[in-house]
């Protein structure tokens, strides 16, 4: 008795390889890096800043701890520091200062050891401004490491202020609004340089120069344009001995 062989072909189209090769890239075995960049906010005027965000993701996840470069394509400006270290959420960022009215181009680039690399682009318009004080977008007082701890034992603190700015007053508050921590720089000195960016320490002590207890803490930044305040920051803070 023969042995009869059914042999079934299933011939499929050529939308259907397509589909079935994109299957295979965009798979669990797909190991590309993407990064995508955007503003606070795309339209600003020329006395403003704003903070540029950048994600990187490796297969759909996000990653930590690796350096996102960011670059002015085209315009003019700068960026408070050009290269800053994912969070745990992939999350990276700078604050960019226009010089002028204009239309700036930005990048954020990065490059694995094995040379894959990952870019996108991002659009900021400038507008004229004929004013001298500050308007601050996104996170624009800066604190880190935070929480304060771990072995770490000093925390900076970065803020901008805009011309003429004759007082700085930075505080730290506990939650119940009671003042921890004060210091006053006043024009010209550490802490208080108009038309730039400030970065001063805080050892976590508080006015007697006892270590404060772990916890939430509010930052506060004021400058004054001699009895004029202009600038008003506030962020929370923590600290975890």
């Amino acid at each position: 008795m023969g042995l009869n062989l059914v042999v079934l072909v299933t011939i499929l189209s050529l939308p259907d390889i397509f589909m079935y090769n994109n299957a295979i890239k965009n798979g669990v075995k797909d190991t590309t890096y993407a990064v995508s960049v955007y503003p606070s906010n795309d339209t600003i005027n020329s006395s403003e800043v704003d903070t540029i965000y950048a994600r990187l993701l490796h297969s759909g996840a996000p990653v930590s701890g690796e350096s996102v470069e960011f670059r002015l394509i085209s315009g003019s400006g700068y960026f408070t520091w050009n290269a800053f270290n994912t969070d745990p959420s992939g999350l990276s960022y700078t604050v960019f200062r226009p010089s002028h009215a204009d239309i700036d181009t930005i990048s954020a680039f990065y490059a694995d050891t094995t040379g894959d690399t990952a870019s996108d682009t991002t659009i900021v318009h400038v507008t004229a401004s004929y004013i001298d004080t500050l308007t601050l977008f996104g996170d624009s007082l800066f604190f880190y490491p935070s929480p304060l701890g771990h072995g770490i034992h000093t925390a900076n603190i970065e803020y901008y202020i805009p011309a003429n700015v004759s007082e700085t007053d930075i505080e730290i508050l506990d939650p119940f609004g009671n003042l921890v921590y004060k210091r006053i720089a006043n024009q010209g000195n550490t802490g208080c340089i108009s038309s730039s960016w400030n970065r001063i320490t805080w050892d976590g002590t508080n006015g007697h120069g006892k270590r404060v207890s772990s916890g939430m803490y509010i930052l506060v930044v004021r400058a004054f344009r001699y009895s004029k305040q202009v600038v008003d920051l506030k962020k929370r803070i923590g600290v975890e001995w």
